[in-house]
């Protein structure tokens, strides 16, 4: 939860405890630097009007860390209430009257800081002050004062927009002189830290010469910015919060640190700590409560520096070959639950040995929670596939790039796509898995328009599928380097391979190639015959093929994707009302996909057809969404669709 979203409830709180007729108390925490106290400071700044004088701040903690003695509180609270030092009752008894006779029908706002002992702060909960309020600062949470009916508030990192402007309102007249980009950059490295933006600004004030190295030796390490914090408050909180916590929490932090992308599941953590899921759970809520773990809906992350320390300290205590065992039984797991979700995403062929090994799978998922749990396991698995040649894990990689293609391909994520397949096909030895990565590291390539390396890789493709006699692959080979021919123009000679490919399907054996996916390949042959004959005019044959698609591509497919490249396809060729239908039709499947450049592409089509039809607001419409997707990709096809707005008059 951000700031603003605290302080609204703490506001809110606050009234609602007034109308009650009770002290409003709240429990703040969050690690050393995320700005707890300053957010108390600014709840105190919009309060000021509902308390009399300024708040009573006192602090539970002595410069070594230690509690402060079990009248310090009281006493300090009393000092602040305008009780003379020397008037001071000796005892807790009498500092607790007294504070209470004071407090009594006050409207006092009373914060203890670096909260240490949850028994000191009942006595600072007056007895009479119904108006009052008291808040408590921690770095862990304290399920004793929750249960007291303190209502907790959990402070978490600046959102990338605050943190920026953070770090420029710190670097003060120095930020003119660095690089916006730089500025940018340096304030990313701060994890949103308010701390770090305010420590690492106070090294470049005055110094803009120096940002671009410190730049760049943070971009090493993020353990460098704790050079800077001369009082090194991060690591302190971090050291003596993991001393106290059990061996067994210990543990749980250590091994999580394993994990490798930015965020996980209980599921994840109950891997490498040998425990069920539900226990993971409890344990993972502990980390929480002490703010070495950030909760997000059903998933956990470290800040990075946390991350760092937990990392450090499984590499010292749990040793590395054992750090290395638990990381290859993560990619492991990570590829038996990619291959339930790469069915569900697709039907597509998988070649080889290394997936005729794989158990089929018994968990049953929709294509759509698939395609949620590829969106956000996706750091996850890239760094298992970065790490597991390192691990002995080569094959693991292989299979867990096979089976990410489809997802990659969905959203356009060529620079993963690219790097992923280059690893892969530095470690694969299996002849058909090797087929397969040059297949989908061409089709990347083409992409992206490099067509003479994406030819390479089809070649390379196309020979491994003759030379091991694989018949997917002879019909795919084809039928790649009929779209190779297609991008560059030679529709004629896509055609002419694309009825080789049609030819090796239909003389391969239902062993050779499985009944349901020759007609899936059929049904893409036909989708890419009628794209052809659409670019040479021929609407009639284009109709032919793209209808036959669908009979493969109906409603209701697994594929929404292909249905709706067929759809586009159809109303380009049919064109009047029918054909804005197929148009419209289409842009609502890849608008539910995410499929954002292919729905931008058919929206600027259905803007002209409707253009055509007379229908100028459709055509606005169309073209206003368009535009907008196109800028947000960056696509020079953004200056097309405004020329074709200011046509209409827009």
């Amino acid at each position: 939860m951000d700031r603003r979203e605290n302080l609204g409830r703490m506001r809110d709180q606050l009234r609602r405890c007034r109308s009650g007729g009770h002290v409003c108390k709240m429990h703040v925490t969050g690690m050393p630097g995320v700005g707890t106290s300053s957010m108390v400071r600014e709840f105190a700044e919009l309060e000021r009007d509902s308390f009399s004088g300024q708040p009573i701040w006192l602090y539970g903690q002595q410069v070594g860390g230690e509690p402060v003695p079990d009248t310090s509180l009281m006493r300090q609270a009393l000092l602040g209430l305008g009780v003379p030092e020397t008037e001071l009752p000796a005892t807790r008894e009498g500092l607790k009257a007294a504070y209470d006779q004071r407090m009594s029908d006050a409207r006092r706002l009373v914060v203890i800081d670096d909260a240490v002992r949850a028994d000191l702060v009942a006595d600072l909960v007056p007895g009479s002050s119904p108006e009052s309020a008291v808040v408590v600062i921690t770095h862990v949470l304290s399920r004793s004062l929750v249960a007291d009916g303190f209502e907790p508030y959990s402070v978490e990192k600046l959102p990338d927009g605050e943190a920026l402007e953070l770090f420029i309102h710190d670097l003060r007249q120095t930020a003119t002189e660095i690089d916006r980009a730089v500025i940018e950059a340096l304030a990313d490295q701060c994890c949103g830290i308010p701390l770090l933006i305010k420590i690492v600004a106070a090294q470049l004030v005055g110094r803009a010469a120096v940002a671009e190295p410190l730049l760049g030796k943070l971009r090493k390490s993020s353990s460098a910015l704790l050079e800077f914090d001369d009082q090194a408050r991060i690591p302190a909180f971090l050291q003596v919060t993991y001393d106290e916590i059990s061996r067994e929490l210990q543990r749980v932090y250590r091994r999580c640190a394993l994990i490798p992308g930015s965020s996980f599941t209980a599921d994840a953590a109950a891997v490498v700590l040998g425990v069920d899921e539900h226990d993971a759970v409890l344990l993972l809520h502990n980390l929480v409560d002490r703010n070495l773990l950030i909760e997000a809906g059903n998933r956990f992350e470290f800040h990075d520096l946390v991350r760092i320390d937990a990392q450090e300290k499984a590499n010292a205590e749990d040793g590395a070959e054992l750090c290395r065992e638990l990381k290859a039984e993560l990619v492991t797991w990570f590829v038996d639950q990619a291959n339930p979700r790469d069915r569900a995403v697709s039907d597509r062929w998988r070649a080889g040995p290394l997936f005729d090994g794989l158990a089929e799978p018994e968990l049953v998922v929709t294509r759509e929670q698939a395609l949620d749990w590829f969106a956000a396991e996706l750091t996850n698995l890239v760094a298992c596939v970065r790490e597991a040649p390192a691990l002995g894990q080569g094959d693991a990689a292989v299979r867990l790039v096979i089976m990410l293609f489809k997802y990659l391909h969905y959203h356009h994520h060529y620079d993963i796509w690219l790097e992923l397949h280059d690893i892969a096909l530095e470690v694969a030895t299996d002849p058909a898995a090797r087929m397969q990565l040059h297949q989908q590291r061409g089709a990347a390539r083409l992409a992206v328009g490099d067509l003479e390396r994406a030819g390479e890789d089809f070649a390379e493709f196309s020979r491994i599928a003759h030379e091991i006699g694989d018949k997917h692959g002879q019909q795919s080979s084809y039928e790649w380097n009929g779209k190779l021919k297609a991008k560059r123009g030679d529709l004629r000679g896509a055609l002419q391979d694309y009825a080789l490919s049609w030819e090796v399907v239909e003389s391969a054996t239902g062993e050779e190639i499985e009944p349901a996916q020759q007609d899936r390949m059929f049904a893409l042959l036909s989708l890419q015959r009628a794209r052809a004959f659409e670019k040479l005019g021929d609407r009639e044959r284009a109709e032919q093929h793209v209808d036959r698609a669908l009979e493969y591509f109906r409603e209701g497919t697994k594929e929404p994707d292909n249905r709706a490249k067929c759809l586009h396809v159809r109303g380009k060729v049919r064109g009047g009302a029918d054909g804005r239908a197929d148009l419209a039709a289409a842009a609502d499947l890849f608008r539910g996909e995410g499929a954002v450049k292919l729905l931008a592409d058919v929206l600027v089509d259905l803007g002209g057809a409707a253009v055509e039809g007379g229908d100028v607001g459709t055509a606005t419409e169309a073209y206003r969404e368009a535009l907008a997707l196109y800028e947000k990709l960056g696509d020079t096809r953004a200056e097309e669709v405004r020329g074709e707005l200011d046509e209409l008059g827009h």
